[in-house]
């Protein structure tokens, strides 16, 4: 029988160990530390998050100690890694228009690098907020530190200086990154 149930089950199963799912968990952590959590999640938008009242837009990231393998049985990773690569062109789902670039950029203001820290599988519990790190990253520190690499692992975000704050403190960082940005 096809329902709404068994198609959730389906498509995000009930221990989120697909990138996908923890993806999709990482951006509604942050849209609910901002209390950005007015809409659906929007497929395809140029940036996971445009915040309210002339915030920022945010790009959204995630990586986890723990990687599905065969059967998806957890298995351990030692480089969590991050996608930060640029694009010449992105499509805007609210204008129903492609923004474009004469060189590839990064489009969001503050890049949210999500990284779900369990290194244990029989301990991953995904909606546990306290299993969670976040780098909050403006584009400037991105763009200068890591210039055109497509990618960066919580090791060299870690080697660069970045530290990443608990989930308590992620509304408030996003907040100091944006007043930064803004002066």
């Amino acid at each position: 029988m096809i329902s709404v149930d068994a198609f959730r089950e389906w498509a995000l199963p009930g221990s989120m160990t697909s990138p996908t799912a923890r993806g999709l968990l990482a951006e509604y952590l942050v849209r609910c530390a901002l209390d950005e959590v007015t809409q659906s999640a929007e497929d395809w938008h140029y940036v996971d998050i445009e915040c309210t009242d002339n915030g920022p837009k945010i790009e959204v990231k995630c990586s986890a100690y723990l990687q599905p393998g065969k059967d998806n049985k957890l298995i351990p990773t030692n480089s969590p890694t991050f996608l930060i690569s640029q694009k010449k062109s992105v499509w805007c789902n609210r204008t129903w228009k492609w923004k474009t670039s004469e060189s590839p950029r990064r489009w969001a203001d503050i890049y949210v690098l999500c990284l779900e820290c369990t290194k244990e599988p029989k301990a991953y519990m995904p909606l546990d907020v306290s299993h969670w790190a976040f780098f909050v990253i403006s584009k400037a520190d991105i763009d200068r530190v890591f210039t055109n690499q497509k990618s960066v692992t919580a090791g060299r975000l870690y080697k660069e200086g970045f530290q990443p704050v608990a989930y308590d403190k992620l509304k408030a960082t996003i907040d100091d990154v944006w007043t930064t940005l803004r002066s």
